[in-house]
């Protein structure tokens, strides 16, 4: 009796196993993947599989993993066999053009866009694939694209900013400048500015000589990295020393000079100033490149290379006319800015720069950047 007891216990964790080992097959691989033979030949770059399905009548468009329970906690959503197409791949003889091309001309929708990784054309450009942005682009017949033109010039310069001079890229880059990028939307090359590669000096010397302008973003992020030497050659190629620049934030538009003294290097701000910014500019929120110096940040060390900076930027404000204006993001003027650093070890240095009675000064009309 007891025997067959345990050989009913053994049979009954048996088939609990397998209706266990069914349910997570179930919820894990045919509930939770869903991919059709169509998805599976795009995501492995299977151009003969992708025809023979398109070919069968598969649906180019149909949406993976949209219903449903998800296991494991997905919530990534949208991901046509395109984009299963352009979860690898790369430039030249790594082009995912054999598959996306027959899924393309078969109807796929080139503006698709998934919830993890975005539009096809920007992963394309990611992975500089210019025959694939090429074929995008051009079986985008709604201009759908275009919403995305700024996002993937700026990925374009990104590519440049970030390693060696790559033909791949320049290829990709020059495609987006003449064909993608509405106008003026290649005047913007502040990615090669910020970066700290060799290459990227040359790379943004040959855009220019192509014809891209610069633009005061530029000249912020030259200031705030510290290539002093490029200011006045920016504004040379069309940068405007005063002319605002958005930025994450509403309030935060205003003129580059503004904009770099939140983060100053003393000789970029020199430089700025020698190029003709207006050293009483306001931006959207009140602020003037000497108020940002003292209200935007603070230090609990001495030496501090930001405060240096602080100190340093704000004598050169002051020698070339700046008034003691302005006011802090929230609207506290330049003294309450000081008595909000009262352990701040260069608290000192800025008021003896400031001198008395530092509310008092500086009246005048402000010109705010969005005027």
């Amino acid at each position: 009796m007891e025997t067959n007891n345990k050989k009913k216990a053994v049979f009954a964790a048996v088939i609990a196993f397998a209706v266990g080992a069914w349910a997570v097959h179930y919820y894990t691989v045919t509930r939770f993947t869903k991919l059709t033979p169509l998805m599976l030949a795009a995501r492995a770059g299977n151009a003969a599989a992708v025809e023979r399905e398109l070919r069968a009548g598969a649906d180019p468009n149909r949406v993976w993993n949209e219903s449903g329970f998800r296991f494991h906690g997905t919530n990534r959503t949208g991901v046509t066999p395109l984009l299963f197409a352009l979860e690898s791949g790369g430039p030249g003889a790594y082009s995912r053009a054999p598959v996306v091309m027959p899924l393309l001309e078969s109807g796929a929708n080139p503006c698709a866009s998934d919830s993890h990784n975005g539009s096809a054309l920007l992963i394309a450009v990611q992975m500089r694939d210019l025959e694939v942005v090429r074929a995008l682009w051009e079986h985008d017949r709604q201009g759908c694209l275009k919403a995305l033109s700024s996002a993937a010039m700026s990925t374009g310069y990104y590519a440049l900013a970030t390693g060696p001079e790559d033909p791949d890229s320049w290829k990709l880059v020059e495609f987006l400048i003449d064909r993608v990028a509405q106008p003026g939307e290649a005047d913007h090359p502040g990615a090669l500015i910020a970066s700290p590669q060799p290459a990227a000096k040359g790379a943004l010397e040959r855009l220019i000589a192509r014809g891209v302008k610069a633009d005061g973003e530029s000249l912020m992020l030259a200031s705030i990295y510290g290539k002093a030497e490029l200011i006045p050659w920016l504004v040379e190629h069309g940068a405007d020393v005063n002319a605002p620049i958005a930025g994450f934030l509403t309030d935060d538009t205003g003129p580059p000079l503004v904009r770099a003294a939140a983060n100053p290097n003393a000789a970029g701000i020199g430089a700025l100033i020698e190029a003709g910014a207006d050293v009483n500019a306001v931006d959207a929120a009140g602020r003037t490149a000497l108020s940002s110096l003292v209200c935007e940040g603070g230090c609990s060390t001495r030496p501090n290379p930001l405060c240096e900076a602080q100190v340093e930027s704000l004598r050169l404000l002051l020698a070339h006319g700046a008034r003691r204006a302005g006011t802090s993001r929230f609207g506290h003027d330049i003294a309450w800015c000081l008595r909000d650093r009262p352990t701040d070890p260069y608290r000192a240095d800025l008021e003896a720069l400031l001198g008395e009675s530092i509310a008092a000064q500086g009246a005048g009309p402000v010109r705010r950047a969005a005027d």
